[in-house]
């Protein structure tokens, strides 16, 4: 849990600095930035495969390896001072970070962390490829959640071509992808990706998510808002069926939800009439 006076300092560095470095992020960097969570890259992604089959036969899929915990202050530094020019800023900013890695849980971290991968966003971008003597677009469409990704193209050479060019670049920041990677045919198998399985004609949730919200139904007693969390992945999938079937279940917990949070301000207001009497 962050010192508290830290998570303050932290809020109003992020007050200064989100406007400055927020315009250059990639439409489709997700994760920790407002209204781009798991729904926004699944609505893109799923999209992507159902309308363009032609232009995604193939999937690019990678992580970059213990990211949070291999960022070097100095490259962190370095690519700020290209964006902000306010040298005493930028020493408070340095004050804030360790000599290595971005510590998890820190509101600053979470926009130095998608930040920071803004120029291997634009390589991916604007990565194209001669073909009979024409320039020929690699990475049709792209999305990044924090430090994993997905490439969708229609062919895997330049796919393989398009991680070569990664790989060069995060070499540079000493930054390398998880041997995880892969390459392969999205007719073949779906795609993976923030909690959903994306096939051509159907979106499912992962069989992880689904036994987790299979227990949270079991407990929405004295959990109810881990269980109403979780059912709004469920109305994001293509079941019907089990949105049907948890719905009793949705609607009950809601309720829950509602009663606590009466009775809980029904006790605050009796704590304040006491404090004042």
């Amino acid at each position: 849990m962050p010192f508290y006076p830290d998570t303050v300092m932290h809020r109003l560095v992020v007050n200064v600095l989100r406007p400055v470095i927020e315009p250059s992020f990639y439409q489709f960097s997700c994760g920790s930035i407002p209204n781009r969570g798991t729904h926004y890259a699944k609505v893109y992604v799923e999209s992507a495969i159902q309308r363009h089959p032609i232009l995604t036969k193939y999937c690019f899929q990678f992580d970059i390896r213990k990211y949070y915990d291999s960022v070097k202050r100095e490259y962190m530094m370095k690519s700020l001072s290209c964006k902000i020019k306010d040298n005493r800023f930028l020493a408070l900013i340095e004050l804030l970070l360790p000599e290595k890695g971005l510590p998890i849980g820190y509101y600053l971290s979470q926009w130095l962390a998608n930040f920071f991968l803004t120029p291997l966003d634009n390589i991916i971008r604007r990565a194209y490829c001669k073909k009979h003597g024409k320039c020929s677009r690699i990475a049709f469409f792209y999305c990044r959640y924090v430090d994993d990704g997905i490439i969708l193209g229609n062919n895997k050479k330049q796919l393989a071509f398009v991680k070569r060019m990664m790989e060069m670049w995060l070499s540079k920041v000493e930054l390398q992808l998880k041997h995880t990677w892969q390459i392969y045919p999205i007719d073949a198998r779906p795609v993976n990706f923030v909690g959903f399985l994306m096939h051509r004609h159907a979106t499912k949730m992962r069989k992880r998510n689904l036994i987790k919200l299979t227990r949270s139904a079991h407990e929405y007693k004295t959990k109810p808002e881990s269980f109403v969390s979780r059912y709004a992945s469920v109305k994001h999938s293509s079941s019907r069926f089990l949105e049907t079937h948890y719905k009793p279940i949705f609607d009950k917990a809601r309720k829950i939800i509602s009663k606590n949070a009466k009775e809980k301000n029904k006790a605050m207001q009796l704590a304040l009439t006491e404090q004042n009497t």
